[in-house]
């Protein structure tokens, strides 16, 4: 219910956001075709000017204020359009700097709020073996794994392994996957495939949608469906989001050493962007 509540909040700080840019869009283009109709009427008028200076001595007086009021009319509407461009200039750092604060709150209270029920977790399981293997599992202490879960590589190595994770992949914390060797340093080593932006919808959706399914034994159909009902497709969507943590080739793969820390042969990115987005873990299979 809280989850839901911080994404109401998220989805309707967007809706704002995008009332005011569609705002700015009509004023733009509302001053843009009144400077383009009054460029018209001065042409016109000019036209009939010269029409009539054209006639042997003909009084042109009329014609000649009306240009007067042509020119007159679009000047004004040039200097609306120039004081249009200039506010949505000032406008546009101040939507930046709001779209990043709405964007890291709410992030900051989905990292918050998955703490909490990780915690609460952790109590309720260590409170129902009768001693404190819960809490150990959830951080990587004990051979203990979560409820519902299917003994796996992962729960081998001390790692706790959610419900519904197939055999051979665990949580891992990411303060025990060895980073040193990674060649990503930053969105600049990002082709074309998945941005960072990108990946971070996957880490939301996984937490949102994917795990909490894989905990009541969904498989890669029900996202699929799920993704044809909301209409996603690619990078954002939820069977892909499965394939690239859970898929046998695209999972995160890491490989344990003989000092007990994880070396990444396969997610290097994924992992990159997991600590920049704060996360405590990654699902990912595991090589002893």
């Amino acid at each position: 219910m809280v989850a839901r509540a911080i994404v109401r909040y998220g989805e309707a700080e967007e809706g704002v956001v995008g009332d005011v840019d569609a705002a700015v869009r009509r004023s733009t283009a509302a001053v843009q075709q009144a400077v383009a109709r009054r460029r018209v009427d001065l042409a016109e008028a000019q036209a009939a000017l010269a029409d009539c200076l054209s006639q042997p001595d003909a009084s042109c007086a009329v014609e000649s204020q009306a240009v007067d009021r042509a020119r007159g009319r679009l000047e004004q509407a040039v200097r609306a359009q120039e004081m249009v461009a200039a506010a949505a200039a000032r406008f546009q750092p101040a939507r930046s700097r709001h779209v990043t604060v709405v964007q890291q709150l709410v992030q900051q209270g989905r990292l918050h709020l998955r703490r909490n029920q990780s915690d609460i977790e952790a109590y309720l399981q260590s409170s129902s073996s009768g001693g404190a293997g819960g809490f150990a599992a959830a951080g990587g202490g004990s051979a203990s794994t979560s409820a519902g879960a299917a003994p796996s590589a992962g729960g081998a190595a001390g790692l706790a392994v959610p419900a519904g994770f197939p055999g051979g992949w665990a949580m891992v914390p990411l303060d025990r996957i060895d980073v040193s060797a990674s060649t990503v340093s930053g969105p600049e080593s990002f082709g074309k495939g998945y941005s960072p932006e990108d990946l971070s919808w996957a880490f939301e959706a996984l937490h949102e949608v994917v795990m909490p399914a894989l905990a009541l034994g969904k498989d890669g159909d029900y996202f699929a469906a799920r993704d044809a009902r909301e209409n996603r497709s690619g990078t954002r969507s939820y069977h892909m989001t499965w394939s690239q943590f859970f898929g046998p080739s695209d999972a995160i793969r890491l490989e344990r050493g003989d000092d007990g820390r994880f070396r990444i042969t396969n997610g290097q990115h994924r992992i990159w962007v997991a600590g920049r987005r704060g996360e405590s873990g990654v699902p990912a299979r595991v090589d002893l």
